[in-house]
């Protein structure tokens, strides 16, 4: 193998092979290795679970928990586990106003608004490859027949 931080069936992290581990096993390998591969590291720090539907509804400007909780579409817990881990992360800003009723704001940081363009590209991406984009191509290549 020309790099040795990846393998054919998972991803060398350290000396750790990875194909045979649970998810929570390759998780907690990442987490506890530095050295892991840097796609592998960000995908985990802002692709699981609802991380990136957050991120999404927050690039557009400072939300109130129960608004993000209904944008999002999950659960208080949920949403309050993926909030603590961008928050852990340094991804997400929480802020409190004092009140009748405390309400919650959560605003992204400077490195959470710095995956703008990285979504941006995603979506690019998805347009031309995702299951759409793959669809209409293979319709259009299908030659029509008597039938239709």
């Amino acid at each position: 193998m020309s790099n040795p931080e990846h393998h054919p069936r998972g991803v060398i992290i350290g000396s750790v092979d990875t194909t045979r581990l649970s998810t929570e096993e390759k998780r907690a390998a990442v987490r506890n290795n530095p050295g892991a591969c840097p796609i592998v590291n960000s995908v985990h720090a802002v692709g699981e679970q609802y991380r990136p539907l957050v991120i999404y509804n927050l690039l557009d400007g400072e939300q109130r928990f129960n608004d993000l909780k209904r944008a999002v579409g999950t659960s208080s817990r949920t949403l309050s586990q993926a909030l603590d881990s961008l928050q852990e992360k340094n991804s997400v800003h929480r802020r409190s106003k004092p009140g009748d009723h405390v309400a919650v704001y959560y605003r992204l940081t400077e490195k959470g608004q710095a995956l703008d363009s990285v979504f941006e590209e995603l979506a690019a991406w998805d347009e031309r490859f995702g299951d759409a984009a793959t669809e209409t191509e293979t319709n259009a290549e299908t030659p029509a027949t008597a039938d239709d």
